[in-house]
């Protein structure tokens, strides 16, 4: 045994001085040959320490896809903006509503008098003597004003418009539209969290595939290593085989070393999306799998181009942008107000001694020549129209562009996916040949650890190519506007009938019956 150890470790000198001897490019080889017998045990400490210092949780969370979105709406932050936003123009449309509606201002004002024009109106007569004589004779005042140094006036005043030319119409309209683009734009990042949770969850259970294909090829490696060491050991194999059996096993579990910190990596960027601590550990149900679509493209784009939130808000763009430009038309018309007004001054506050006036009637103002500003006005509108028109028809493109690019990656990922698959099953036997053959002394142990490199690499395709249908199909998903919370189109049948955004809410809202009737209230259809 000790002679044939001695052989051993002289062969590998021998070994080590040959390859030296060649070049730069073979002496790392060399030196990576003579210290493959620790390189494996460095590997594991290094590993284990980096396992001690990340962090995290010590009880594990199960979590499926559907759960892991659900977390996702409820505390991601972009829809926490897109409700701010929504709700922004819920009051805006509050406001706009109730500007047709009376209004009541009152003011009031207090001032103290001074001046000597003032000191010597207070002390002269309101009537000559001879007329002062007859009042007092007859008990009458004698009209002098009595002295006062301060003021006090107040005015109420209650209006109510009439007639405004479609100003106040063309303004609640406005904001009507926005809250029902700010309700898709809602919906629409919804289903933009629900993609990038599903493109996580996947990624995730991609690499968890990629820690299980290195740990299982850690083992090959492994038990052909010992197969090696007792071939060596009866004198059938040479001490270059277990040498070379010692780096790929090195080499496999520096592989294993990266695919967990990959695993971690995926794992924190999945909580971060779903609101947990990044150092949650996550249980994913399941495995990497995949069903395949049914329908063909031109299905998923005539559905996209009447389902996707964002392609139904720019329509809303569009009707905004026009009852803008009725409103800037206003400006050609009149306004007629109706209004009752209440004037009273005195020495003290509330007081009717020095005057009291009321009014009631109905005004008319109009803005017969205003050097062109509402013409102005007008132009800028049209543009805006122009503007939102264009836009309307860009994301209308966009979204057709992105059906297609997706139902694409997903018709190739399929093909991939069954082509890795067959590469995977031919891999696997040839690895298994490979090995007996090297065990009956017929094969070298070169061709073993070729046939484990490409079994590995066959395995990483197919997981790969699983994930890129899976994301291809979400990606889909996602472009065709599979709804989350509302079906757009029911939104928007909804508001078309003259229901407010709130019943038209409640009416798209998913669970709801596809063939709820569209019956007209005069109590919920109000504008």
């Amino acid at each position: 045994m000790d002679r044939t150890r001695r052989c051993g470790e002289e062969r590998r000198c021998f070994l080590a001085r040959r390859i030296l001897t060649v070049g730069g490019g073979s002496i790392a080889l060399a030196m990576t040959a003579l210290l493959a017998v620790p390189v494996p045990v460095l590997a594991k400490e290094v590993g284990a320490q980096y396992e001690t210092e990340l962090p995290s949780e010590q009880e594990g969370r199960r979590l499926d896809i559907d759960e892991a979105i659900q977390l996702a709406l409820q505390s991601h932050p972009s829809i926490a903006r897109a409700e701010e936003h929504k709700e922004s123009a819920q009051w805006q449309y509050s406001s706009a509503r109730r500007a047709a509606g009376p209004r009541l201002r009152i003011t009031a004002s207090g001032m103290k008098l001074s001046g000597q024009t003032y000191k010597a109106l207070q002390n002269k007569p309101a009537y000559s003597e001879a007329t002062r004589f007859l009042r007092e004779a007859f008990g009458l005042p004698n009209g002098e004003t009595d002295p006062y140094n301060q003021e006090y006036n107040w005015t109420a005043r209650l209006s109510y418009p009439l007639y405004t030319g479609g100003q106040l119409e063309g303004r609640r309209k406005q904001m009507r539209y926005q809250l029902n683009a700010a309700d898709l734009a809602l919906e629409n990042v919804r289903q933009t969290v629900r993609y990038n949770v599903q493109a996580a969850y996947y990624r995730l259970l991609e690499y968890q595939a990629f820690q299980g294909i290195h740990e299982e090829a850690v083992e090959l490696l492994q038990e052909h290593l010992n197969q090696a060491n007792i071939q060596y050991k009866e004198g059938v194999a040479a001490m270059s085989d277990v040498l070379a059996s010692e780096v790929q096993l090195a080499k496999e579990e520096m592989r294993l070393n990266e695919a967990q910190r990959d695993c971690l990596k995926a794992m924190s960027a999945l909580n971060q999306l779903i609101g947990l601590p990044l150092t949650t550990k996550l249980e994913l149900h399941g495995e990497l799998s995949y069903q395949r679509h049914e329908k063909g493209l031109s299905d998923y784009a005539a559905y996209a181009l009447q389902h996707r939130a964002d392609g139904m808000a720019s329509d809303y763009d569009v009707k905004q942008a026009e009852a803008a430009k009725s409103t800037a038309k206003a400006g050609f018309h009149p306004t007629v107000t109706a209004s009752w007004t209440k004037d009273v001054s005195g020495e003290n506050l509330f007081e009717k001694r020095h005057g009291e006036r009321e009014y009631l009637g109905v005004s008319m103002e109009w803005n017969v020549f205003d050097n062109g500003v509402t013409s102005a006005n007008v132009h800028a509108a049209q543009a805006q129209v122009q503007m939102a028109e264009a836009q309307r028809k860009t994301t209308r493109d966009t979204i057709e562009l992105e059906v297609y690019q997706a139902y694409a990656d997903m018709v190739c990922a399929e093909r991939t996916t069954r082509t890795t698959e067959t590469a995977m099953k031919k891999a696997e036997q040839e690895y298994r040949i490979a090995q007996v053959r090297y065990v009956e002394g017929v094969d070298t142990n070169l061709s073993v650890m070729d046939a484990q490199e490409k079994l590995t690499e066959a395995r990483t395709n197919y997981y790969n190519s699983l994930y890129s249908c899976n994301l291809a199909k979400a990606a889909l998903e996602r472009a065709v506007g599979t709804p989350v919370a509302i079906d757009a189109v029911r939104y928007a049948e909804a508001e078309q009938a003259g229901k407010t955004p709130t019943k038209a809410i409640q009416y798209a809202e998913i669970g709801k019956a596809a063939d709820e009737p569209m019956i007209y209230s005069k109590e919920a259809y109000h504008d």
